[in-house]
């Protein structure tokens, strides 16, 4: 009986270590996940410390549709603090987070721009 628990424990592990390796993180934006699959393109970011807040705009591509994004965004964010104010707009604390997709060939290339929320940037 010890023998199945310790395999079972050890299958468990291994499974989980997978699967939480598929979803990785914003290098630019902390906290952001990135779909599975999912390159941020980091050279092409922008990054802006005011004293009212942080100015960040980063992009990322994936071989998925622009529904399976806003799916993905939708489902994630919230579990993060995220409160949906827009199908593509997400506030937390004193800031806005901003999502647009446009596709490209057979890429979705998606759009995040994070910036302090003052309450007319919506």
């Amino acid at each position: 009986m010890k023998m199945i628990l310790s395999v079972c424990g050890l299958f468990f592990l291994i499974s989980f270590s997978a699967f939480a390796g598929q979803v990785g993180y914003s290098g630019v934006i902390d906290d952001l996940p990135l779909m599975p699959k999912m390159i941020e393109k980091t050279e092409d970011s922008i990054v802006f410390d005011a004293p009212g807040g942080r100015i960040v705009e980063t992009s990322a591509e994936i071989k998925a549709n622009v529904a399976a994004v806003s799916e993905f965004y939708a489902d994630a964010l919230p579990a993060l603090g995220w409160e949906p104010i827009s199908s593509s707009g997400f506030i937390r604390d004193n800031e806005i987070l901003k999502i647009s997709s446009e596709r490209k060939e057979n890429i979705t290339v998606v759009h995040f721009s994070l910036a302090p929320f003052s309450g007319g940037n919506l």
